[in-house]
């Protein structure tokens, strides 16, 4: 199904990971959830080939934070530049693919002291209550105009509430 969505506002890109120039005329932005197997599966395997195959599209992973890990993920990455965003990312989600999904935050905090910048006290919710990405999921989540589920993606603007494959992400940016 393919909807336009009309007033969702995204979470600030500190959130958010992008490759490719801003400049670039189409965008892809996948909405994913660090619960989700399917976004795990998509990152770990299409991903990589949709890169090779359309280095002129920009893609952009947004989190859904509709659960605690994604939660978690997102007060990671207000804490790291935006030169080990993708690192973070590519990491958390490889090492969650190959785990299928278990021992999310270890992950995510062997990843960050990794990066340089531990996060002891990601499992305590009293933290995660005073961190600028709880309320920016709140008002995301809250949002009357938001998507629906995850996996989703939206291709130049139009969303598809569908699970990004690289066969239907390869035809709707063959055919626009």
């Amino acid at each position: 199904m393919i909807r336009f969505l009309l007033a969702m506002a995204k979470l600030d890109p500190v959130y958010q990971v992008a490759y490719g120039d801003p400049d670039l005329a189409r965008e892809v932005v996948e909405y994913y959830s660090l619960s989700c197997t399917k976004c795990l599966e998509l990152f770990s395997t299409d991903f990589p080939k949709l890169r090779d195959a359309y280095p002129d599209v920009r893609f952009v992973f947004h989190p859904d934070p509709a659960d605690l890990l994604t939660l978690q993920a997102m007060v990671c990455l207000e804490k790291i530049g935006e030169e080990k965003r993708a690192v973070f990312l590519e990491t958390v989600l490889q090492c969650l693919h190959e785990n299928r999904g278990r021992g999310g935050l270890a992950i995510l905090q062997a990843a960050m002291e990794a990066l340089g910048t531990p996060v002891p006290d990601l499992d305590k919710i009293e933290f995660l209550e005073k961190a600028d990405a709880y309320r920016a999921a709140f008002r995301f989540l809250i949002q009357e105009d938001v998507i629906t589920a995850v996996p989703s993606y939206e291709i130049d603007g139009k969303l598809i509430d569908a699970a990004p494959t690289f066969d239907a992400l390869d035809q709707h940016l063959r055919n626009p």
